[in-house]
């Protein structure tokens, strides 16, 4: 079909969006910015492959992707705040450590954070390490060789050199190069600017500081970590497309619903007929539920179809379920770590079990990095930290960051209660543990201090009590005989369920079945 013209095909033939306004077009931006990457600024110093290496993953896209979901930017904290919790305290090398030297090392490390504190630093690295891979601090020297401050880098801006021994970081256009902590370039300075080997005449201002570096397993490099939850990009790409579908849904209402079909209209007029509902249609974006006029003549009719079935409820509910549960799998993080509980069949709380399996498997190995990272640190420069000298007494203490409680107060105090009971601990290390003071009178077993008191426990039962006591424990393995079948009943009801729903949505069940 053609148009008057006869040259310029018809748009009928042609598969064509109307245009939003520019008003709405402007608004749009700003309700869906871009997922485009930023441009890699390393490239502009010569590109990958000759000197420096290049990430298994685009860390600026990382970095973005933990401000777009809010349950894996919540993970992503959670699991840095887990590991460092209120951070490092000094523990004891020995029995005989002196309390002047923690002193000193505490007002040593108190001064090496300048305008943030040394929990605030470790914890910034440790945001880093769990978001890209790796953390990044930069230890900053005196002309003397003493460590004076730390600073933390972030990581996404600092890439590797081949060596592994040197960093560069870009920023505005500008690079600063670093060595690593700790490889035995403690005796060699390299510049500032680019990375090479100083002059022995070269001012101090121009020489590159050090950078300790803490880095994940990798499987892809030698240079950079992979971060745990790396399996489960595409399931937070998923949950953002989801979530833009259904803010597009509100803010412009773009879903076709409905078909209008115009019939027996001349060709002549289609055009015509086109520019109208285009005109009357564009106008719809901003008040998309007010009434529509169209003017028809001759034998013209027109009729509206439904072509999507009408939904006022959140699109692809359980699909984010699904991909929130898939999400906290890839940072192996219990649903409860972030307010949400997870309860069993039977309506029991599983949170214990799994939060320890968190604790032994994600949070403890993660201190243990610290741990020993941290200690290297300190026994090396502390060594030399004052008045660039080496101290002559020997390092007696040692960093450590304390344990995760995942503990239940009230399961706490009965495991506590039954240890007394049975004389497995003293009334004093039972105090100890509820948070009371000492008592001198109480550092013996439940039965040595009843005794002293002249009282005994009676354990001996009588024929009726044991009699009663067995029929009590037959009552209980029935009862819990029971509960066995019926957990097995209802998990069968539900799986069975679940895939008929799957299969027959809307469609009701058939007489006799559970649905």
């Amino acid at each position: 079909m053609t148009s008057k013209a006869g040259a310029q095909v018809s748009r009928i033939c042609k598969a064509r969006f109307i245009p939003i306004s520019s008003e709405d077009s402007e608004l749009s931006e700003i309700s869906f910015p871009s997922k485009q990457l930023s441009e890699d600024p390393f490239l502009s110093i010569g590109g990958y492959g000759v000197a420096i290496t290049k990430p298994p993953y685009s860390m600026e896209q990382l970095v973005l992707l933990a401000e777009q979901h809010p349950v894996h930017a919540a993970a992503l904290e959670q699991k840095a705040i887990d590991a460092v919790g209120s951070g490092p305290v000094l523990k004891p090398i020995g029995d005989d450590a002196n309390d002047e030297q923690r002193t000193e090392i505490e007002e040593w490390l108190d001064s090496l954070a300048e305008q943030q504190t040394l929990v605030e630093l470790v914890h910034q690295m440790q945001l880093d390490y769990e978001t890209v891979g790796w953390g990044l601090l930069e230890v900053v020297r005196d002309n003397r060789g003493v460590v004076r401050r730390i600073h933390h880098v972030p990581a996404h801006t600092v890439r590797a050199h081949r060596d592994n021994r040197r960093y560069v970081q870009i920023r505005q256009g500008r690079q600063a190069w670093f060595k690593r902590w700790g490889v035995g370039l403690e005796d060699i300075n390299i510049l500032l600017s680019n990375g090479r080997k100083a002059p022995d005449s070269t001012a101090f201002e121009k020489i590159a500081n050090e950078l300790l570096v803490f880095v994940k397993p990798s499987r892809r490099s030698t240079w950079y970590g992979i971060p745990t939850y790396i399996a489960g990009v595409g399931y937070i790409t998923l949950a953002l497309s989801a979530r833009d579908y259904n803010i597009k849904f509100f803010s412009n209402a773009r879903e076709p619903r409905y078909i209008l079909i115009v019939q027996g209209m001349d060709a002549d007029d289609v055009e015509s007929t086109l520019d109208e509902l285009e005109t009357s249609l564009r106008t719809q974006h901003k008040d998309p539920h007010r009434n529509m006029i169209l003017p028809l003549t001759g034998n013209t009719t027109a009729r509206i179809e439904r072509v999507t079935a009408v939904q006022n409820d959140m699109h692809f509910m359980r699909l984010m379920e699904a991909a929130d549960r898939n999400i906290l799998a890839s940072h192996r993080m219990p649903p409860d770590r972030l307010g949400t509980v997870m309860r069993g069949m039977l309506g029991g709380n599983v949170a214990a079990n799994i939060n320890r399996i968190y604790k032994d498997a994600v949070v403890m190995p993660a201190q243990a990095v610290l741990d020993d990272r941290l200690n290297r640190f300190l026994k090396a420069e502390f060594g030399r930290s004052k008045d660039g000298k080496p101290r002559e007494a020997e390092l007696q203490w040692k960093l450590e960051f304390e344990s995760l409680d995942i503990s239940d107060e009230t399961m706490d105090v009965s495991n506590m209660l039954g240890q007394i009971k049975g004389n497995l601990i003293t009334l004093n290390e039972g105090r100890e543990k509820l948070g009371y003071p000492a008592r001198d009178d109480m550092d013996v077993t439940l039965a040595e201090f009843l005794e002293s008191k002249g009282l005994q426990i009676t354990t001996a039962i009588d024929g009726p009590a044991q009699e009663i006591i067995a029929q009590f424990g037959r009552t209980l393995v029935a009862i819990n005989d029971r509960l066995d079948s019926f957990d097995q009943t209802l998990t069968d009801v539900l799986i069975d369920g679940e895939g008929a729903a799957e299969h027959n949505d809307g469609v009701e069940p058939a007489e006799g079945r559970v649905a």
